[in-house]
Formats: structure tokens, sequence, C-alpha cells
């Protein structure tokens, strides 16, 4: 029998890379609640930690960078790296545009403009 699913939030699998403070990961699935990801940093336990994601399927020219503070929830080995679920305890949500002069595959050229949300999982 299959594991019964007891979420609050739709899941979506895709590979999104991610920065955290003293490295990168890539995204398993992600959530408004948690994220899953593999990573070569060691995570502990109950560490609290900041990651940024950026979407880019937001439009011509658009993406979404997401920064989250989260809860490091479960770990796990996979494949020689560590698998790290965590708790999103707050997300700050901005829209970037590229400059018109920028070369299509140079997110560095990005500007940042005013948070549009910043969401607390918790909270609602």
């Amino acid at each position: 029998m299959g594991r019964l699913e007891n979420r609050k939030a739709v899941r979506y699998s895709c590979e999104v890379p991610i920065e955290l403070r003293e490295g990168t990961g890539l995204t398993r699935d992600y959530s408004t609640d948690g994220i899953y990801f593999t990573t070569d940093q060691v995570l502990g336990l109950g560490e609290e930690v900041q990651l940024t994601m950026c979407l880019t399927n937001q439009g011509p020219n658009k993406m979404v960078k997401l920064t989250c503070h989260a809860q490091v929830v479960r770990v796990e080995e996979v494949d020689g790296r560590q698998g790290t679920a965590v708790a999103i305890n707050e997300c700050v949500a901005e829209l970037l545009h590229k400059r018109n002069d920028a070369a299509d595959d140079d997110t560095t050229t990005m500007h940042n403009q005013e948070p549009i949300f910043r969401y607390q999982p918790r909270i609602l």
C-alpha cells in the first residue's frame, strides 16, 4: 500500500537551483510550506537556514526571487549528497526584471523591485 500523504499545500516537483549561506543545492520538490533539496553542505536537524531560489518562468524578462527562512526537519543521504527537508517559517518574494540591454542568460543583470509579498505559513 502507498504512503498516505497528509499535506496542507500543493507540492511541485521541479529541479530549481538554490543558494545557501555556505553552498548551493538543487530542489526535488517544493510547496508553500516546505522544500526538499540535495546539497553538499552539511546541515543539522533543527538548524535554521536561509535559502534563495529564482523561479524563471514568470514571463519575458521576469523572474521571482524567493528568499526563505526555514528549519531543517529531515536529513538523509542521497547518492553521496545530503537530502534535506525544510519547513518554511517565512518567505519573501521579489519580482526581478531584466534590463533591456542585458544578455538573455545573464541573471546578474536583473534588478530588484519592492517585495511583492511576505509569506509566513504558520501564521495563516
